[in-house]
């Protein structure tokens, strides 16, 4: 509050005409002494309960208490619903729909602006797209997004099946994570039940579980997990889609219009923090401002991480048993009838079964670096903090010369008469900051934004930073007026 008013202390003392300092002093009392009018605008397959934590924490009507360190402010909020079919009509209903609303709260339109997360950014630009074509009437004169792909996201290309009509390339990582975590277990049931005669059901066994990840991986979880991401209105913001190009077209910006962007940047392992917060709890199913789910010793995602590492400690003792059982060629059962050749029999398939629990934990110790390649996190790119650096000894001296590339993380350029070295860049696999679903490069990239008004979420997925400590911090530096002044919104 004290820098807003010293900013705008500033700028009246700066007037000179005192008729204009008055005027300039009454608009700005008119306009934070009202009420706000807030749009919170979902994400694709969201509804109107994506934003309602922090929608009844700006408001406050109906907490008691209310979150600590959050105030409520003078605004009234509403959640605003829109059609799913392409980005056009997702953002025409949008506009009428918030054309409804700000008639019937008799919403001040220069008091107005959204909060949208993910694709819902992008389909309040093709609203703010609408007003500056005179397509509709404006509504909002400012927009706030939060990890919204304005420059694309490549899962949506992965999500599609190719063009030849083979799976998709999340399909196969399904696939392929499918049989991978069940190999061992099937494999141990048919060790536990037929003994050393077990190898006879292997192949059998390897059908079953062919069937069942080509039904799982291609067919029911892309439908239950992925579904949203094979709607129509997902082609709209596709790496390479004309749509996205059209948003930010400078023919149709209008500069008056306040934007901000968070951008979350998640922790390593994305995957399962960020698939933790989409199948098993979603963030506004925690209290407020506690998606994070951070626990006393401050780790986040505490939930999460257990799950995951429970199952590969699970896998990891299976597999040790299992090794155990291949190596001291000795079977329970038949073995007794059959002698060594079946205690070998028997070895073997507990050897098939130990390796089918090993492949279960290298797919889920490796599935992050896979899922990151998916979302194009994980890029063979130039390395901005090493060098390849090229040494060339005794220069044109055909017995004694030698040439070395070595890496290293300083430039390292000389020229002396017995050696010249040059600073090369070096090439390798680089992980781009990423929420798990958007990098952060295509969610802090709203035309019209600035480093100020660009902010960052560390350590939020792409679906917490609805409601975790991060959610609390942005939106009280925002309508505090910290990031953007005219965002300031007073507290009740």
């Amino acid at each position: 509050m004290l820098n807003l008013i010293l900013l705008l202390f500033k700028k009246i003392s700066q007037m000179k005409n005192i008729s204009i300092v008055i005027i300039f002093s009454f608009i700005i009392f008119k306009v934070h002494a009202q009420d706000r009018q807030i749009y919170f605008v979902h994400g694709l397959g969201g509804d109107n309960s994506s934003w309602s934590k922090p929608k009844s924490a700006v408001e406050g009507t109906t907490l008691t208490p209310q979150p600590n360190g959050f105030p409520a402010r003078k605004a009234k909020t509403d959640l605003v619903d829109y059609i799913e079919n392409d980005l056009e009509t997702a953002g025409q209903t949008l506009a009428e729909n918030i054309a409804i609303i700000a008639n019937t709260n008799n919403a001040n339109v220069a008091n107005s602006f959204i909060i949208a997360h993910s694709q819902g950014g992008l389909v309040s630009k093709t609203t703010e797209l609408r007003y500056n074509k005179n397509m509709a009437t404006r509504k909002i004169n400012g927009i706030v997004t939060f990890g919204t792909p304005h420059k694309g996201a490549l899962l949506i290309n992965n999500v599609k099946n190719q063009a030849d009509g083979s799976s998709s390339n999340v399909s196969k990582f399904l696939n392929d994570g499918c049989a991978s975590i069940i190999q061992g277990p099937i494999s141990a049931g048919l060790y536990n039940t037929a003994g050393n005669f077990s190898f006879l059901l292997q192949n059998k066994a390897q059908d079953v579980e062919n069937s069942i990840c080509n039904l799982l991986g291609n067919t029911v979880l892309p439908q239950f997990a992925f579904k949203e991401f094979n709607k129509p209105i997902t082609q709209g913001y596709a790496i390479g889609s004309p749509v996205l190009d059209a948003l930010d077209d400078p023919t149709y910006l209008n500069p008056n219009t306040h934007k901000v962007a968070f951008y979350g940047e998640e922790n390593d392992p994305v995957l399962w923090r960020t698939v933790y917060n989409i199948l098993t709890k979603k963030p506004q199913d925690f209290d407020y401002f506690t998606a994070d789910d951070t626990d006393a010793f401050g780790v986040e995602d505490q939930q999460a991480l257990k799950d995951i590492h429970s199952i590969i400690d699970y896998y990891t003792a299976k597999e040790q048993y299992y090794d155990y059982k291949a190596n001291i060629l000795h079977c329970w059962g038949w073995g007794s009838i059959l002698g060594s050749f079946g205690n070998y029999l028997c070895a073997q398939d507990a050897a098939h079964t130990r390796d089918g629990y090993q492949r279960g934990i290298n797919w889920l110790q490796s599935a992050d670096y896979q899922w990151q390649a998916l979302i194009g996190a994980k890029v063979f790119d130039v390395d901005p903090n090493l060098f390849d650096c090229f040494c060339d000894y005794y220069p044109g001296d055909p017995y004694n010369g030698y040439q070395t590339t070595t890496v290293t993380d300083t430039p390292c350029d000389v020229n002396y008469s017995d050696v010249v070295c040059t600073t090369l860049p070096h090439y390798g696999i680089i992980t781009k900051p990423n929420d798990g679903i958007v990098l952060s490069e295509s969610a802090m990239n709203f035309v019209g934004t600035t480093d100020r008004t660009r902010v960052r979420l560390l350590g939020s997925n792409h679906q917490q930073m609805r409601n975790d400590k991060n959610t609390k911090s942005a939106l009280n530096e925002l309508l505090r007026g910290h990031i953007e002044p005219w965002f300031y919104t007073l507290e009740k």
